[in-house]
């Protein structure tokens, strides 16, 4: 089934009449992603983690899940020089196919994402397990005065405490969901 603009347009009139306080908007551009450092994660997540997005990690105990954060969080600190190493390559790789145009366009998405965060993103992270270790953080090069860390196990809290945090911090990390209890349980 092929997808029409004409479908999409109607879909939001009905919404707006359905729906009037509901608002849908048109995005200005591609969404920001933040790349990891590892160039498979990026691969894997198409480009990286999407700005804005919620992004959930899958597997058991001891797959890696908390340093996927941990990376997560090295490339959102130093977002400017993460852009900038994975757009060059894009850019050399046209550039050397003749494809100048398609290089210069990338280099003008690179300035522009490059722009949106100049000095890196700040993170929030809630320890549900409660093993957050500052330490080995701070030896991976993430800068822990950057880092706001909440130790909040009760996941009605944390909903509650997000809702004010999303316009506080470019980056929420909630460790683990699934360890989070909720009022009944606690």
């Amino acid at each position: 089934m092929p997808v029409t603009p004409e479908a999409r347009e109607e879909w939001r009139a009905w919404l707006a009449k359905e729906y009037p306080d509901s608002l849908v908007e048109k995005r200005a551009g591609p969404v920001a992603r933040i790349p990891f450092i590892s160039p498979m994660l990026t691969w894997a997540t198409t480009g990286g983690v999407p700005v804005g997005h919620l992004c959930r990690w899958y597997g058991p105990d001891g797959a890696g899940k908390s340093l996927i954060n941990l990376c997560l969080i090295y490339c959102a600190q130093n977002f400017a020089e993460a852009i900038t190493a994975q757009y060059e390559l894009r850019i050399h790789a046209l550039e050397r196919m003749g494809k100048t145009l398609p290089a210069k366009k990338v280099a003008y998405e690179m300035k522009r994402l490059v722009k949106l965060f100049p000095s890196g993103m700040e993170t929030l992270i809630y320890d549900t397990e409660q093993r957050f270790d500052e330490h080995f953080a701070a030896n991976l090069g993430i800068d822990m005065n950057r880092v706001e860390l909440n130790q909040e196990n009760v996941i009605e809290e944390i909903i509650h405490q997000m809702t004010g945090a999303v316009e506080g911090y470019h980056l929420i990390i909630v460790d683990s969901v699934s360890n989070a209890q909720s009022y009944a349980e606690a």
